[in-house]
């Protein structure tokens, strides 16, 4: 490495004489910012020194001190402990009021975490009997400041903005109680239960009430049920889709109905599960922990909860049978009407499919799987395992035997059937002239005899009447017994409808349904 004496002489070989002055200028000014940047650093450093070293006296003189407290709270205690109290200092009476009020200010302070954490664990009927408490303890805290007792709202400034938070709590707990009941399937009974509860404390809802809001909710659920399928049917219509959504609708009308049952009838001794949920609590005085002398507040809590018992009252069997009734009219009734404008029936194109939806929907009414939740509690009624747990809960709820196939779907079905005769009759009369055959038939028939019995045995496929059953089959015993031949003449029934028919253009010119309608009532009576 050149030395600074061969560094200087090469640049005075190699540079103008300004040239050098300027590297001289240049070298200067760094070597005083080095020295002044050098200065500032070991400044920093020795005032950060004497500060730690401040400190550090400081820290001793700390411990010196906790150290002496330490030994005196160690000897007070020893000295306590070894004289005996001669008597009982009494309780200063001015500083008592004011602590039972900072207890029950403390009360509504931890109020809204309480809340919340019931909230959070689907408590809602502990949430909503934790706010009755803290309205009634600020209550009486207000009442006390209207009395002149002592000026709480100048003692304590924040209580005021403290029970604004606390009171927004009541729609809070209203709000998520009601959406805990909008959650479809999966929730044992007592989650309802405790729903109801808290939505009926929160709102002052009677009995009554509550029924009605637990089949609003399970009507909502219907509701959506339905709308979801209508949108999907507006992109592509699927029979397989509307059946099973009419089963859905079905489990879900048979296990709101049992559930009804199961929350509000009263069935031997037992209370149902609702009133008991909403009716049952721990003792007075173990819920205001914290608050000294608690009297008041368990007397206004004690006369809280007669109230409710008494808007609680137990719903008579018969109201009970005759509201579901009427719910459940009005969700059949929803189920078959029109939805966006086209009922969801009409995505069933064929006979053969209403047969196999009629099939599914019996099978669900009877499945035993759909009211699986309610097997306990009918075999609690019962004593016994319950193989058909609708037919039961029909008996206990609804106290009839009405059948939710005739109830609900039968005359919809009825009516679909019918359009998809008329489709199919239209179709028929587009290719064949059905009046000039039917006519032609009742001129030309020569009187002989036609095979019914082997033309009602064909299968369907082979051109058999799919939908009518056999008159043997039907007839059992009596199938050795022969109606007239002229009732079994088909020639000559033709002929006199033929007749009958002859001077009205207009049924003429329809024959083909109502010759269909008279073939149908012709074997009905044989």
């Amino acid at each position: 490495m050149p030395s600074a004496e061969a560094e200087a002489e090469a640049l005075f070989r190699a540079k103008t004489i300004s040239e050098i002055r300027n590297v001289e200028a240049s070298t200067r000014a760094q070597i005083q910012f080095k020295q002044e940047e050098l200065r500032q650093l070991v400044g920093a450093r020795y005032r950060d020194l004497i500060d730690s070293a401040d400190s550090i006296v400081l820290m001793k003189n700390s411990c010196h001190a906790i150290s002496s407290n330490i030994s005196s709270i160690n000897n007070a205690i020893r000295f306590l402990s070894s004289e005996t109290p001669k008597s009982m200092s009494s309780p200063n009476p001015t500083r008592s009021p004011i602590y039972g009020i900072a207890c029950r200010v403390k009360y509504l302070v931890d109020t809204p975490e309480n809340i919340w954490g019931c909230l959070d664990e689907s408590m809602f009927l502990e949430a909503a009997a934790r706010y009755a408490r803290a309205k009634q303890v600020h209550d009486r805290l207000m009442n006390r400041e209207d009395r002149g007792e002592l000026s709480i709202l100048s003692s304590f400034p924040l209580l005021q903005h403290q029970w604004q938070i606390v009171e927004s709590f009541k729609v809070q707990i209203s709000q998520r109680s009601r959406e805990r009941l909008l959650e479809q399937r999966g929730l044992p009974i007592l989650a309802y239960a405790d729903a109801l509860a808290g939505v009926a404390v929160m709102d002052e809802l009677d009995a009554k009430q509550v029924l009605a809001l637990f089949l609003d909710t399970r009507k909502s659920w219907i509701s959506q049920t339905l709308g979801n399928c209508a949108h999907s049917l507006n992109h592509d219509a699927n029979c397989d889709v509307v059946v099973s959504v009419f089963c859905e609708v079905l489990s879900i009308i048979q296990i709101s109905v049992g559930q009804v049952g199961e929350l509000f009838l009263q069935v031997l001794n037992d209370l149902p599960s609702f009133y008991k949920v909403a009716l049952g609590s721990p003792p007075a005085s173990q819920l205001f922990g914290g608050i000294p002398n608690p009297d008041e507040e368990v007397r206004l809590w004690k006369s809280f909860r007669d109230k409710l018992e008494l808007v609680m009252v137990m719903l008579e069997k018969e109201y009970i049978a005759r509201t579901c009734s009427l719910w459940l009219r009005e969700c059949g009734q929803e189920l078959v009407n029109k939805i966006n404008g086209r009922y969801l029936i009409d995505a069933i194109g064929s006979g053969q499919d209403l047969a196999l939806a009629e099939k599914s929907i019996r099978e669900t009414v009877e499945s035993k799987a759909v009211l699986a939740g309610s097997l306990e509690w009918l075999k609690s009624v019962f004593g016994s395992e319950i193989e058909l747990p609708w037919t039961r809960i029909r008996e206990l709820v609804l106290v009839d035997d009405s059948d939710l196939w005739d109830l609900i779907f039968e005359d919809a079905f009825v009516s679909r059937m019918k359009a998809i005769i008329d489709v199919g009759f239209d179709d028929l009369t587009r290719v064949v002239n059905v009046a000039e055959s039917i006519r032609a038939i009742g001129e030309n028939y020569s009187g002989g005899q036609i095979d019914f019995q082997g033309y009602l045995n064909r299968p369907s496929t082979g051109g058999g009447v799919w939908f009518i059953e056999s008159p043997a089959r039907k007839a059992g015993a009596l199938s050795g017994i022969k109606a007239p031949p002229e009732e079994n003449d088909i020639g000559t029934c033709i002929k006199y409808y033929i007749e009958f028919n002859k001077f009205n253009k207009k049924v003429l010119n329809n024959v083909l349904f109502e010759f269909m309608v008279f073939y149908l009532m012709f074997f009905s009576q044989h």
